[in-house]
């Protein structure tokens, strides 16, 4: 008889010893990480998750509807030409195009947890630092490091989808579009009340726009370990495995 180190996967970290015997070597006995999630099915956990994820979305219209209502108002404070209005969110948009792979090469390396924790207090920072911008330059390379952080937030969905049964994620991916129109019809909303009653109107504007993120790192402190891609590889022995998933 063998003695096979279990390995763990979903929520929760936990070793475990099975007696195993030798002569087991068809494929059909394996049981991966995608078996046990398929059989946990769609529990507690990925609710939990799907707000998590829903919430980084609307985080990232955010960010990006505010720079239709940015442009205008600095334009008068700073006294801008036309194209220099424009720069702003050009240099964002061409922040997010570098961004989107150096994000993924990061999580691929040292995985998707740590990546999206690193991601959201990397924007959450300067989302707040760009609202004390004084000057025009200043300004123009805050934001274009904030739209080099949020495009990092489509890894967010990756986490999320390798946590869902295969039946679920195209509802779930849907489910995260609304939370990406509400996060534009809250910024607009937010614009219209701060712009409306506040002096240094767009200062305010983005210094509240960073909240929801702070409010996402800190609910990052929900146990969601990123374990699946050290399952997968231990999870291609041909051999009876016992794979625990707690959705709870």
């Amino acid at each position: 008889m063998n003695r096979q180190r279990v390995a763990s996967c979903g929520g929760w970290q936990q070793s475990r010893e099975l007696d195993i015997s030798a002569s087991v070597t068809e494929e059909d006995d394996v049981f991966t990480c995608a078996d046990a999630i398929e059989a946990c099915g769609f529990g507690w956990f990925q609710i939990r998750l799907s707000f998590f994820a829903g919430l980084l979305w609307m985080v990232d219209a955010m960010e990006i509807m505010v720079l239709a209502i940015l442009s205008p108002t600095v334009l008068c404070d700073f006294h801008l030409s036309t194209w220099q209005e424009s720069l702003i969110g050009t240099m964002v948009f061409a922040a997010m195009m570098i961004g989107a792979g150096l994000w993924g090469k990061f999580m691929d390396k040292y995985g998707r947890r740590k990546g999206i924790f690193v991601f959201c207090l990397f924007v959450a920072v300067t989302a707040l630092a760009s609202a004390f911008a004084p000057n025009y330059p200043l300004l123009v390379i805050l934001r274009s490091i904030v739209g080099f952080g949020i495009s990092g937030g489509a890894q967010a969905v990756t986490f999320y989808l390798e946590f869902l049964p295969a039946k679920s994620r195209g509802y779930c991916i849907v489910f995260l579009e609304i939370f990406f129109c509400f996060g534009a019809l809250f910024e607009v909303l937010l614009a219209m009340l701060l712009l409306s009653y506040l002096q240094r109107s767009w200062h305010w504007l983005l210094a509240f726009s960073a909240i929801p993120m702070f409010i996402d790192l800190l609910s990052f402190a929900v146990r969601t370990r990123q374990k699946r891609m050290r399952c997968s590889d231990e999870c291609a022995v041909h051999t009876h495995m016992y794979i625990s998933v707690r959705c709870s």
